[in-house]
């Protein structure tokens, strides 16, 4: 049993059985049949629609020829996978330092701000401002940060250093901010 669960842990049980099934050249209903829990019930477990209970869990232990328990202990491992990973989508950064505009491209309330730590970070070093960034780099750590900007070729480090040079200089001006000068504007300026 140690060898099966170690090779399947967190996998559905259904699709270790529907594996099985397929390796042993055998159909659901047959196997349905044969171990005499109902067609639907195995479908719908196969499809991860359905925990197998532990008394038709020993019977797909028997049918198969695995150590009594395999599936049972499979389905556990399963189930308490989905609740560690539905547990950290509750866990988030401080939403009020992020402006909902930064994740124009989707429903800022159902991102997975564990599952897509990667998007989220390249998102705030590429687009964030000063503010997001630092709460960025409070939730996930400095290291995460830094190792992203460096696979991405950005410089976290001197990034916001270098903008708040600037803005305190006021040597750079944002794109926004610039003024366009025509030539009679230039003309006007060089007159003594």
């Amino acid at each position: 049993m140690d060898k099966a669960v170690q090779k399947f842990q967190g996998i559905h049980p259904g699709a270790v059985l529907a594996r099985e099934l397929k390796k042993r050249h055998l159909r659901q209903l047959a196997f349905a049949t044969g171990t005499g829990i109902p067609a639907q019930t195995l479908n719908a477990f196969i499809k991860g629609k359905r925990k197998l209970p532990i008394a038709q869990a020993l019977k797909v232990d028997q049918a198969l020829g695995m150590e009594a328990g395999t599936m049972a202990v499979l389905q556990v491992l399963y189930d308490t996978r989905q609740a560690v990973l539905q547990q950290s989508r509750h866990i988030h950064p401080d939403l009020s330092k992020y402006r909902k505009i930064l994740f124009w491209d989707t429903d800022f309330n159902q991102i997975d701000w564990q599952g897509k730590a990667s998007a989220v970070i390249r998102r705030v070093l590429e687009r964030g401002n000063e503010e997001e960034y630092a709460e960025t780099v409070r939730f996930y750590g400095e290291a995460q940060v830094n190792a992203l900007a460096s696979a991405g070729n950005q410089s976290s480090d001197n990034r916001w250093r270098n903008a708040r040079v600037n803005a305190s200089n006021k040597s750079m001006l944002l794109p926004e901010h610039q003024v366009t000068l025509t030539a009679g504007d230039l003309a006007d300026s060089h007159e003594c």
